[in-house]
């Protein structure tokens, strides 16, 4: 059996979680694309949050080969409380980073994932306002009007932040727009200016390296010493990254040339490997939280402190979009 000869272990059930029986996402990712191969469908590494085991995962698999493909994907879609659209940003794992936020937040909280574009082979724009646009599409056919709840980790942060900004130009309400830990880079007026002066001197692809190097420097200026070292070490294992690098390229292209414009729409920003105070120029209602985990943690482990401010936030500002019992 697959699981058997990846987890190392021949007395797995198919009730037993693969994450549990010591799975992580690299090799879950492994796992899937060997069942790709297998059925000959592409699958989304998406497909396992919530369906841990064989015998959960097998009747999605089943669903997946008829099922279009598509880049949203909805957990708790009975719950009671209003929907988030979270831009998960993964390009390592597929989606699979955000499993212990969407296992926080609980049954009554329906939650639509939206996959980065590219992250399987779909053409990415050349732009974050394209990428915002083309995913916004997608949104409104889900949910048609609002109020509407956004957020998102690192480069889906920006995304969902312009994609808030789309909503609220069109004449949506926007209650809240989540910002995990995203760069700040084209957020710091000294930044801005340059990669505005740079930006005619060098390909957009160099600009891009630039931009990605200047919150690298960031990240690791705000990391403490035993995250520093296992992010060195985990550099020896790059040959394994390597399409999640080129996947990561457009994005990095992208960013380097996105200017967010000041609007006037609730944020909150979760801050860790990036000070979430340089945002303040960009929101006038913007709340930090200070976490105490790198970047590479928000959505494992700082899930639950990262889970118990959005809840609270959800409550305080979606207020009457929640049935009352």
């Amino acid at each position: 059996m697959l699981w058997r000869r990846l987890l190392k272990s021949d007395t797995l059930s198919d009730n037993d979680d693969f994450f549990e029986s010591g799975g992580d996402s690299l090799l879950a990712t492994e796992m899937l694309i060997e069942v790709e191969r297998l059925i000959g469908h592409p699958v989304p590494e998406a497909i396992m949050v919530g369906a841990e085991t064989i015998r959960q995962l097998l009747p999605r698999l089943a669903e997946q080969i008829n099922v279009p493909a598509t880049p949203l994907h909805s957990f708790h879609a009975d719950g009671s409380r209003p929907p988030l659209f979270f831009f998960h940003g993964d390009f390592a794992s597929g989606g699979l980073g955000a499993r212990r936020m969407v296992q926080l937040l609980g049954p009554d909280q329906p939650i639509i994932t939206i996959d980065p574009h590219g992250l399987y082979g779909e053409p990415s724009p050349a732009s974050i306002e394209a990428m915002a646009a083309e995913r916004l599409r997608l949104i409104l056919e889900k949910h048609a009007s609002g109020p509407f709840l956004l957020g998102g980790y690192c480069n889906g942060a920006l995304v969902a932040f312009e994609a808030a900004r789309l909503l609220v130009a069109a004449g949506h309400r926007v209650e809240m727009v989540a910002m995990v830990d995203p760069p700040t880079v084209s957020a710091r007026p000294a930044m801005r200016t340059l990669l505005k002066l740079l930006k005619p001197l060098v390909s957009p692809h160099y600009l891009g390296r630039i931009y990605d190097q200047i919150g690298r420097v960031e990240r690791v200026l705000r990391m403490p010493s035993g995250e520093l070292l296992a992010k060195m070490q985990a550099r020896l294992k790059a040959d394994k990254q390597r399409l999640h690098l080129l996947r990561w390229h457009p994005y990095t292209t992208a960013m380097a040339q996105y200017r967010p414009a000041p609007f006037d729409v609730p944020v909150i920003f979760f801050s860790a490997g990036h000070d979430g105070r340089a945002w303040r120029r960009l929101s006038s209602q913007l709340e930090v939280i200070e976490m105490s985990v790198g970047h590479d943690h928000c959505l494992s482990t700082g899930a639950e402190v990262l889970v118990k401010h959005l809840r609270q936030r959800i409550d305080s500002v979606a207020g009457g979009l929640i049935p009352q019992k």
